[in-house]
Protein backbone atom coordinates (compact mmCIF):
# COMPACT_ATOMS: atom_id res chain seq x y z
CA UNK A 1 0.00 0.00 0.00
CA UNK A 2 3.03 2.12 0.80
CA UNK A 3 4.29 1.99 -2.55
CA UNK A 4 1.15 1.42 -4.63
CA UNK A 5 -2.18 3.37 -3.01
CA UNK A 6 -4.25 2.02 -6.02
CA UNK A 7 -3.16 -1.77 -5.34
CA UNK A 8 -6.40 -2.48 -3.60
CA UNK A 9 -8.15 -1.15 -6.41
CA UNK A 10 -6.17 -3.02 -8.99
CA UNK A 11 -6.31 -6.27 -7.51
CA UNK A 12 -9.98 -5.94 -7.12
CA UNK A 13 -10.95 -4.37 -10.94
CA UNK A 14 -8.71 -7.77 -11.81
CA UNK A 15 -10.35 -10.11 -10.07
CA UNK A 16 -13.20 -8.89 -11.61
CA UNK A 17 -12.13 -8.75 -14.89
CA UNK A 18 -11.11 -12.31 -14.41
CA UNK A 19 -14.21 -13.77 -12.58
CA UNK A 20 -16.87 -12.24 -15.67
CA UNK A 21 -14.33 -13.28 -18.61
CA UNK A 22 -14.58 -17.18 -16.80
CA UNK A 23 -17.80 -16.90 -16.38
CA UNK A 24 -18.31 -15.41 -20.22
CA UNK A 25 -15.78 -18.43 -21.46
CA UNK A 26 -17.86 -21.06 -19.56
CA UNK A 27 -21.22 -20.29 -20.90
CA UNK A 28 -20.32 -19.69 -24.20
CA UNK A 29 -17.84 -23.44 -24.77
CA UNK A 30 -20.61 -25.10 -22.46
CA UNK A 31 -24.10 -23.67 -23.55
CA UNK A 32 -26.96 -26.27 -22.39
CA UNK A 33 -24.78 -28.33 -20.29
CA UNK A 34 -23.44 -25.77 -17.75
CA UNK A 35 -26.28 -27.33 -15.89
CA UNK A 36 -25.02 -29.96 -15.87
CA UNK A 37 -21.41 -29.13 -15.89
CA UNK A 38 -21.27 -26.67 -13.20
CA UNK A 39 -19.00 -28.20 -10.80
CA UNK A 40 -16.45 -28.40 -13.62
CA UNK A 41 -16.91 -24.55 -14.42
CA UNK A 42 -16.52 -23.04 -11.28
CA UNK A 43 -12.85 -25.03 -10.68
CA UNK A 44 -12.01 -23.55 -13.58
CA UNK A 45 -12.98 -20.01 -12.49
CA UNK A 46 -11.51 -20.22 -9.00
CA UNK A 47 -8.11 -21.38 -10.94
CA UNK A 48 -8.25 -18.34 -12.78
CA UNK A 49 -8.59 -15.99 -10.04
CA UNK A 50 -6.23 -17.87 -7.72
CA UNK A 51 -3.58 -17.59 -10.27
CA UNK A 52 -4.57 -13.96 -11.19
CA UNK A 53 -4.40 -12.89 -7.60
CA UNK A 54 -1.17 -14.68 -7.23
CA UNK A 55 0.67 -12.53 -9.91
CA UNK A 56 -0.77 -9.72 -9.23
CA UNK A 57 0.30 -10.02 -5.77
CA UNK A 58 3.66 -11.17 -6.75
CA UNK A 59 4.54 -8.36 -9.48
CA UNK A 60 3.62 -5.52 -7.85
CA UNK A 61 5.82 -2.78 -6.06
CA UNK A 62 6.60 -2.75 -2.86
CA UNK A 63 9.08 -1.04 0.11
CA UNK A 64 11.71 -2.62 2.34
CA UNK A 65 13.67 -1.32 4.87
CA UNK A 66 16.22 -3.01 7.53
CA UNK A 67 15.22 -6.12 8.01
CA UNK A 68 17.28 -9.03 8.03
CA UNK A 69 17.43 -12.93 7.75
CA UNK A 70 19.47 -15.67 9.48
CA UNK A 71 20.73 -16.74 5.68
CA UNK A 72 22.32 -14.64 2.91
CA UNK A 73 20.16 -16.25 -0.19
CA UNK A 74 17.22 -14.62 1.44
CA UNK A 75 18.58 -11.54 2.13
CA UNK A 76 19.73 -11.59 -1.97
CA UNK A 77 16.17 -11.82 -2.60
CA UNK A 78 14.65 -8.93 -0.50
CA UNK A 79 16.63 -6.58 -2.34
CA UNK A 80 15.65 -7.53 -5.64
CA UNK A 81 12.90 -5.19 -7.10
CA UNK A 82 9.24 -6.66 -7.35
CA UNK A 83 9.49 -6.09 -11.76
CA UNK A 84 12.33 -5.25 -13.91
CA UNK A 85 10.97 -1.84 -14.64
CA UNK A 86 11.27 -0.82 -10.95
CA UNK A 87 14.73 0.97 -10.84
CA UNK A 88 14.59 2.65 -7.13
CA UNK A 89 12.47 4.01 -4.56
CA UNK A 90 13.55 6.20 -1.10
CA UNK A 91 16.94 4.67 -0.16
CA UNK A 92 17.20 1.71 -2.10
CA UNK A 93 18.68 1.42 -6.23
CA UNK A 94 18.52 -1.08 -8.81
CA UNK A 95 20.78 -1.89 -11.07
CA UNK A 96 20.19 -4.09 -14.34
CA UNK A 97 21.34 -7.27 -13.02
CA UNK A 98 19.53 -7.29 -10.01
CA UNK A 99 16.51 -6.24 -11.84
CA UNK A 100 17.36 -8.79 -14.09
CA UNK A 101 17.41 -11.50 -11.81
CA UNK A 102 14.27 -10.23 -9.87
CA UNK A 103 12.35 -10.97 -13.84
CA UNK A 104 13.69 -15.08 -13.46
CA UNK A 105 13.10 -14.69 -10.26
CA UNK A 106 9.39 -14.02 -10.36
CA UNK A 107 8.81 -16.62 -13.29
CA UNK A 108 10.49 -19.16 -11.00
CA UNK A 109 7.92 -18.64 -7.84
CA UNK A 110 5.29 -18.19 -10.18
CA UNK A 111 5.87 -21.33 -11.97
CA UNK A 112 5.47 -23.27 -8.61
CA UNK A 113 2.28 -21.51 -7.67
CA UNK A 114 1.26 -22.36 -10.60
CA UNK A 115 1.80 -25.67 -10.69
CA UNK A 116 0.54 -26.64 -7.51
CA UNK A 117 -2.66 -24.57 -8.75
CA UNK A 118 -2.50 -26.45 -11.39
CA UNK A 119 -2.24 -30.01 -9.14
CA UNK A 120 -5.50 -28.84 -7.33
CA UNK A 121 -7.64 -28.11 -10.00
CA UNK A 122 -6.56 -31.37 -12.43
CA UNK A 123 -7.53 -33.78 -8.71
CA UNK A 124 -10.79 -31.67 -8.86
CA UNK A 125 -11.62 -31.46 -12.32
CA UNK A 126 -10.67 -35.86 -12.38
CA UNK A 127 -12.94 -36.04 -9.55
CA UNK A 128 -15.90 -34.29 -10.92
CA UNK A 129 -15.28 -35.81 -14.32
CA UNK A 130 -15.01 -38.95 -13.31
CA UNK A 131 -19.29 -39.76 -13.39
CA UNK A 132 -19.61 -37.60 -16.21
CA UNK A 133 -19.68 -38.78 -20.12
CA UNK A 134 -19.53 -36.97 -23.46
CA UNK A 135 -18.20 -33.51 -21.30
CA UNK A 136 -18.73 -30.48 -23.50
CA UNK A 137 -15.22 -28.95 -22.65
CA UNK A 138 -12.22 -31.17 -22.17
CA UNK A 139 -10.89 -32.20 -18.90
CA UNK A 140 -7.28 -32.39 -18.82
CA UNK A 141 -4.94 -34.51 -16.46
CA UNK A 142 -3.37 -33.67 -13.46
CA UNK A 143 -0.12 -33.55 -15.00
CA UNK A 144 -1.14 -31.74 -17.79
CA UNK A 145 -2.63 -29.04 -15.54
CA UNK A 146 -0.03 -28.84 -13.23
CA UNK A 147 2.59 -27.98 -16.47
CA UNK A 148 0.17 -25.87 -17.89
CA UNK A 149 -0.65 -23.14 -15.34
CA UNK A 150 3.07 -23.21 -14.49
CA UNK A 151 3.75 -22.59 -17.42
CA UNK A 152 0.67 -20.03 -17.77
CA UNK A 153 1.90 -18.07 -14.52
CA UNK A 154 5.64 -18.53 -14.70
CA UNK A 155 6.39 -17.55 -18.87
CA UNK A 156 3.16 -15.80 -20.25
CA UNK A 157 1.85 -14.25 -16.86
CA UNK A 158 5.02 -13.36 -15.95
CA UNK A 159 6.33 -11.58 -19.37
CA UNK A 160 2.75 -9.79 -20.01
CA UNK A 161 2.25 -8.29 -16.11
CA UNK A 162 5.86 -7.16 -16.26
CA UNK A 163 5.12 -5.07 -19.36
CA UNK A 164 1.58 -3.78 -17.47
CA UNK A 165 3.68 -2.62 -14.25
CA UNK A 166 6.20 -1.02 -16.77
CA UNK A 167 3.36 0.50 -18.96
CA UNK A 168 1.92 1.97 -15.49
CA UNK A 169 4.94 2.92 -14.18
CA UNK A 170 5.32 5.16 -17.68
CA UNK A 171 1.68 6.73 -17.92
CA UNK A 172 2.12 7.78 -14.34
CA UNK A 173 5.58 9.77 -15.47
CA UNK A 174 4.25 11.47 -18.70
CA UNK A 175 0.77 12.05 -17.89
CA UNK A 176 -0.52 14.91 -15.12
CA UNK A 177 -4.05 13.78 -14.87
CA UNK A 178 -5.08 10.37 -12.31
CA UNK A 179 -7.99 9.66 -14.72
CA UNK A 180 -6.42 9.04 -17.44
CA UNK A 181 -4.44 6.76 -16.20
CA UNK A 182 -6.69 5.21 -13.77
CA UNK A 183 -8.38 4.54 -17.33
CA UNK A 184 -6.14 3.33 -19.55
CA UNK A 185 -4.80 0.71 -17.31
CA UNK A 186 -8.02 -0.50 -16.82
CA UNK A 187 -8.27 -1.00 -20.47
CA UNK A 188 -5.41 -2.13 -20.56
CA UNK A 189 -5.48 -4.59 -17.91
CA UNK A 190 -8.75 -5.77 -19.59
CA UNK A 191 -7.03 -6.82 -22.44
CA UNK A 192 -3.89 -8.47 -20.64
CA UNK A 193 -6.38 -11.23 -19.42
CA UNK A 194 -8.23 -11.71 -22.73
CA UNK A 195 -5.28 -11.98 -24.65
CA UNK A 196 -3.52 -13.95 -22.04
CA UNK A 197 -6.33 -16.80 -21.53
CA UNK A 198 -5.29 -17.97 -25.10
CA UNK A 199 -2.04 -19.27 -23.60
CA UNK A 200 -3.97 -20.73 -20.52
CA UNK A 201 -6.80 -22.51 -22.92
CA UNK A 202 -4.07 -24.03 -25.59
CA UNK A 203 -1.91 -25.35 -22.99
CA UNK A 204 -4.58 -27.00 -21.12
CA UNK A 205 -6.32 -28.45 -24.19
CA UNK A 206 -9.91 -26.95 -23.82
CA UNK A 207 -9.63 -25.73 -27.46
CA UNK A 208 -9.47 -29.61 -28.51
CA UNK A 209 -13.12 -30.83 -29.80
CA UNK A 210 -14.15 -33.20 -27.77
CA UNK A 211 -14.76 -36.75 -29.66
CA UNK A 212 -18.64 -37.33 -29.66
CA UNK A 213 -18.78 -33.27 -31.08
CA UNK A 214 -16.22 -34.10 -34.17
CA UNK A 215 -18.59 -36.90 -34.81
CA UNK A 216 -21.59 -34.50 -35.18
CA UNK A 217 -19.99 -32.18 -36.65
CA UNK A 218 -18.57 -35.03 -39.50
CA UNK A 219 -22.23 -36.21 -39.84
CA UNK A 220 -23.34 -32.39 -40.49
CA UNK A 221 -20.62 -31.92 -43.16
CA UNK A 222 -21.60 -35.84 -44.86
CA UNK A 223 -25.01 -34.56 -44.91
CA UNK A 224 -25.90 -33.78 -48.80
CA UNK A 225 -27.18 -30.04 -48.63
CA UNK A 226 -26.32 -29.70 -52.59
CA UNK A 227 -26.92 -31.96 -55.73
CA UNK A 228 -24.08 -34.51 -56.51
CA UNK A 229 -22.53 -33.60 -60.39
CA UNK A 230 -24.00 -36.38 -61.32
CA UNK A 231 -27.62 -35.17 -60.48
CA UNK A 232 -26.92 -31.50 -61.58
CA UNK A 233 -25.42 -32.96 -64.98
CA UNK A 234 -28.51 -35.08 -65.37
CA UNK A 235 -30.83 -31.92 -64.64
CA UNK A 236 -28.74 -29.57 -66.99
CA UNK A 237 -29.65 -32.24 -69.87
CA UNK A 238 -32.76 -32.72 -69.45
CA UNK A 239 -32.95 -28.89 -69.58
CA UNK A 240 -31.49 -28.93 -72.64
CA UNK A 241 -33.27 -31.79 -74.40
CA UNK A 242 -35.88 -30.09 -76.87
CA UNK A 243 -39.21 -31.79 -75.62
CA UNK A 244 -40.74 -34.00 -78.23
CA UNK A 245 -44.12 -33.01 -79.39
CA UNK A 246 -46.66 -35.25 -78.93
CA UNK A 247 -49.32 -36.46 -81.86
CA UNK A 248 -52.37 -35.65 -81.59
CA UNK A 249 -54.78 -38.32 -82.27
CA UNK A 250 -58.41 -37.59 -84.52
CA UNK A 251 -60.99 -39.65 -83.79
CA UNK A 252 -63.32 -39.67 -86.99
CA UNK A 253 -66.58 -40.56 -86.98
CA UNK A 254 -67.66 -43.38 -89.51
CA UNK A 255 -70.97 -42.35 -90.91
CA UNK A 256 -72.55 -46.12 -92.50
CA UNK A 257 -74.63 -45.34 -95.72
CA UNK A 258 -78.12 -46.67 -96.15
Amino acid sequence: MIADPGFLYKMFLEQVYTIAYGTWWEMKHRKERLKEEWGLALVNILSMSICNAAIVWSLAPCRSYGSTFKFNLQNTIQKLPSNVFERNYAFREFDMPKRVQSFFYKAGELCLVGLLTGAVSGSFMKLLASGKENLSVPSPTVRTSALSYGAVLGLSGNLRYQFVYGAERVMQQQFNHVGVVVFCSAIMRALNIYVGDFSRVSWLGLDVIPEQNKESIQQAYRRPSLPSLDQLGGMLNFNQSPKARSKRKVKRKVVMAA
